[in-house]
């Protein structure tokens, strides 16, 4: 988790310098802050209180621990900005990337486990109600779900992608 950490704050640090498209510069710090969400939910759900390192961080780092407040505070808005540049969907080789969808139904899941139940409702409703819903649904057979033939499914928000080797 850490180490997903670290290279999320490289990216997030790094990437404003770059000259590249703005799209894709957003996009890709998009992703990289959804990613750190993650990483720190993991983080702190099992462990509680930790570091909250929001910079690239070199050996002689010494970082105390922070509130759980304030790493779910920051997980919150991590996910808030990553929803805000990340696109709805991909398709082809760009497919298992991180979405908009994604990020919102992860903030749904991180209000829930702050028994938020108000704001979860707000962020899931995007995949429920609002523009993720003809993207996200439930599958028609339940099975599908777990068959390599039927991956990335219109119940699969976030799905880490897989290929074998020759």
């Amino acid at each position: 988790h850490w180490r997903g950490v670290y290279r999320a704050n490289q990216v997030i640090a790094k990437v404003p310098a770059i000259t590249m498209d703005a799209i894709l510069k957003a996009r890709y710090i998009g992703e990289a802050k959804f990613l750190r969400a993650l990483y720190y939910y993991d983080l702190v759900t099992i462990w509680g209180n930790v570091p909250l390192v929001l910079l690239p961080s070199v050996p002689s780092d010494k970082p105390s621990q922070a509130t759980q407040e304030q790493v779910w505070s920051q997980i919150e808005k991590d996910l808030t900005e990553a929803a805000a540049a990340l696109p709805p969907s991909y398709t082809g080789d760009e497919l298992g990337r991180v979405t908009t969808g994604a990020a919102y139904g992860l903030l749904g899941r991180v209000y829930l486990q702050q028994k938020k139940y108000t704001q979860a409702i707000d962020a899931l409703k995007w995949l429920i109600e609002g523009p993720g819903q003809p993207l996200y649904n439930l599958a028609p057979n339940y099975e599908n779900n777990f068959r390599h033939t039927t991956e990335n499914n219109m119940e699969s928000v976030f799905e880490v992608q897989f290929k074998q080797r020759p």
